[in-house]
């Protein structure tokens, strides 16, 4: 009896890397690495593409003589005629995690389409509603693990491109934590102490930052009343002693030796 071998296909998940910062810029799946490539190349000559804002960055790099770098982020195999497509879960997960990552990727789809100009809306449906059932499985929960932990691993030392760390910035912007959220932070930080060098990194950084500030009237009145009625520990006015006792005696060592008007300046 004949033994029938069932077909594979052997797929790569790919990203395309700007040269000039090592930014992550597109996520795709491919059969042919080296074809793919030249094929991402001709869509920068050419101006009837599917996709023009990742086209009009390869003309970018075009100008510079540069073009895109390919980077393997992930292998499979599926079954041919099989209906499961591993390769469709996998670029929706890398496309997903490279995103929460605040990579600014020029994909113009979620992933995971066979064709995208030949599938309808209800095959793009199905394909979509697929791809969640199986990331509830514990072998979909498993491989977006493995999917998260590799792009952390591939996104370490790459900086982030400026679309990120503008949206960061955005983020923050005039933003003002909960209560609950200023709490957790003090806990965080409470009875946590600072190595040597990152104490002396934090004060060469701070040190001048106030000198010639002039503070407002309301300023001043705002420290006044915070500090009014505040009593001072046994050991704050030890250290304060000591400090004030220590300035004395530099300022009469400087007088002695004439260089007062130096010293204070």
């Amino acid at each position: 009896m004949r033994t029938v071998v069932p077909k594979t296909m052997l797929w790569y998940i790919y990203a395309l890397i700007d040269p000039r910062n090592g930014t992550t810029r597109y996520v795709g799946r491919t059969i042919n690495p080296n074809q793919r490539l030249k094929g991402h190349v001709y869509e920068g000559k050419n101006d009837r593409v599917l996709n023009p804002e990742k086209a009009a960055w390869i003309r970018e790099l075009f100008t510079l003589g540069l073009q895109p770098e390919m980077q393997i982020l992930e292998t499979g195999q599926d079954l041919i005629g099989s209906g499961e497509y591993l390769w469709s879960i996998a670029e929706r997960n890398w496309i997903r995690t490279l995103r929460e990552a605040d990579c600014d990727l020029l994909n113009r789809t979620e992933g995971g389409e066979r064709c995208v100009p030949f599938l309808s809306p209800a095959s793009r449906e199905r394909q979509s509603r697929r791809s969640k059932l199986y990331c509830q499985t514990e072998e979909g929960k498993l491989h977006l693990r493995k999917a998260t932990d590799a792009a952390a691993i591939f996104l370490k030392g790459k900086p982030p491109s400026r679309a990120a760390l503008e949206a960061t910035r955005k983020a923050h912007l005039n933003s003002h934590p909960s209560p609950e959220a200023r709490a957790k932070m003090s806990a965080s930080h409470s009875g946590v102490k600072l190595s040597p060098e990152h104490a002396a990194h934090i004060a060469a950084a701070l040190r001048g930052i106030n000198k010639g500030r002039v503070l407002s009237q309301e300023t001043r009145a705002k420290l006044a009343a915070s500090h009014r009625g505040l009593k001072a520990s046994p050991e704050t006015r030890a250290k304060m002693s000591k400090s004030r006792k220590l300035w004395f005696a530099k300022r009469k060592s400087a007088s002695n030796s004439g260089l007062l008007s130096l010293w204070e300046r």
